[in-house]
């Protein structure tokens, strides 16, 4: 969906936020869900484990009443009889003191009670809690029940035992599981998804009092500008023009819409400070004397200062502070040279040189097309950086010619597009 205003953009950025907010969420409550419900999985087959090893333990309640080799082979007998149609792979049987008395096991249950030793040690899984492992998804669960006299209720021996959990119960398990975490997970992207839009009707009018806000913004930011431009240069479309050529030349070198933002607001606002020289001097036609002309001379690093105290301006300083800066450094107020100038600074001051040079100053006539690219690429690598000079020499013709055929209503659409565009006002 594209978002072709402010107001729309608002709503997405809330849109954005409330999805990360809800994702978020959703993962939390997915590790939640998933931990009590592997937790709860582990208690129900242990518990069905340490029931299954019950039937053991009478077995070994009558082999204490005659021990001895004759005892432990009947124990074997007996208990080879029950693992016959059990689940469990691999059977031990130990004294009150766990010393090995007997063990039952395939080759199977060989190699699953060395994954489990393994894994474990030996003080884990040879207790009355039990531990799972998944191999080669199987389920295998590892306990040992103590084995408590009847008439006593003393501890005699214990029972250890593996057993696979069937295909078909493990399926069983698992589709539980995974129908559980789902109800929960859409149960929080629904929440997500009501409170979205329940946040947006209740804010409606916040939203909408700034989509107002923002308006308001972009129509004060470029009468002020034509008002700048008025007392610089004696034509308040001077900054219209200006902001024209340069959004042309970003587009034709590619800057990024976070550089073509901070253009267009630096062009409406280069000449912020001018407002505190006055007119006749800004537009005398004689030669300033030196203290004029330092006046003048420290209005971007003023009107810089100035602006940066804004967040929503502060993308402006860059041409603010450096548009009079030039290519090789002579310029003014850093002196700094090259790719130091930065990129929006550099584009702007070809766009504001070329519409000087075409239009008409109180004390010079304009120059035609041809002439004023002539007089731009003399101090091409001097003023200009080379490269820009290059791309704008290219469309300077065209774009001039488009400039020149607008009428106040044409400038006022061409500003609202661009705007409408880059800054989404």
């Amino acid at each position: 969906m594209i978002f072709s205003n402010r107001k729309n953009q608002i709503y997405r950025r809330l849109f954005q936020r409330m999805l990360f907010a809800t994702l978020f969420a959703f993962m939390l409550i997915l590790a939640v869900i998933v931990f009590f419900e592997l937790r709860q999985i582990k208690k129900e087959l242990i518990n069905q484990a340490i029931t299954g090893s019950l039937y053991y333990q009478p077995s070994y309640l009558r082999y204490l009443q005659s021990p001895g080799e004759h005892g432990v082979s009947q124990l074997k007998k007996e208990a080879t009889l029950l693992n016959f149609n059990s689940p469990e792979l691999y059977l031990q049987y130990r004294n009150a003191t766990g010393e090995h008395i007997l063990e039952i096991s395939s080759d199977q249950g060989d190699r699953i009670n060395e994954l489990f030793r393994k894994k474990y040690p030996a003080q884990d899984y040879i207790n009355d809690d039990g531990v799972i492992l998944l191999n080669n998804w199987r389920l295998y669960i590892s306990v040992s029940s103590p084995i408590l006299s009847p008439e006593t209720n003393q501890l005699v021996g214990f029972v250890d035992s593996i057993r696979l959990l069937s295909p078909l119960a493990t399926k069983r398990l698992f589709n539980e599981s995974l129908t559980t975490i789902g109800l929960h997970l859409f149960a929080a992207l629904l929440c997500g998804i009501i409170c979205f839009f329940g946040f947006s009707l209740l804010n409606r009018k916040i939203i909408n009092t700034i989509h107002q806000l923002g308006k308001a913004n972009a129509f004060l930011l470029k009468k002020l500008g034509g008002a700048l431009s008025a007392i610089h240069s004696g034509s308040v479309y001077h900054n219209h023009r200006v902001l024209i050529y340069a959004v042309a030349l970003g587009e034709e070198v590619g800057i990024s819409r976070l550089e073509m933002r901070a253009l267009i607001m630096g062009t409406f606002l280069h000449d912020l400070e001018m407002l505190k020289i006055d007119s006749p001097i800004l537009l005398a036609r004689t030669t300033l004397d030196d203290e004029t002309h330092t006046q003048i001379k420290t209005h971007p690093q003023d009107g810089y200062l100035q602006i940066k105290r804004f967040g929503w301006l502060r993308p402006a300083g860059e041409v603010i502070k450096y548009h009079h800066e030039h290519y090789n450094g002579s310029g003014y107020p850093t002196g700094v040279t090259h790719e130091k100038i930065p990129l929006t600074a550099r584009i702007f001051s070809i766009a504001d040189a070329f519409d000087a040079l075409t239009s008409e100053r109180a004390y010079r006539n304009p120059l035609e097309v041809d002439g004023a690219l002539a007089e731009l690429q003399l101090h091409s690598g001097n003023q200009f950086d080379p490269l820009l000079l290059s791309a704008f020499i290219k469309i300077g013709v065209d774009i001039h010619g488009t400039v020149s055929e607008l009428s106040p209503d044409g400038f006022e659409q061409e500003l609202n597009r661009i705007t409408k565009k880059y800054l989404n006002w």
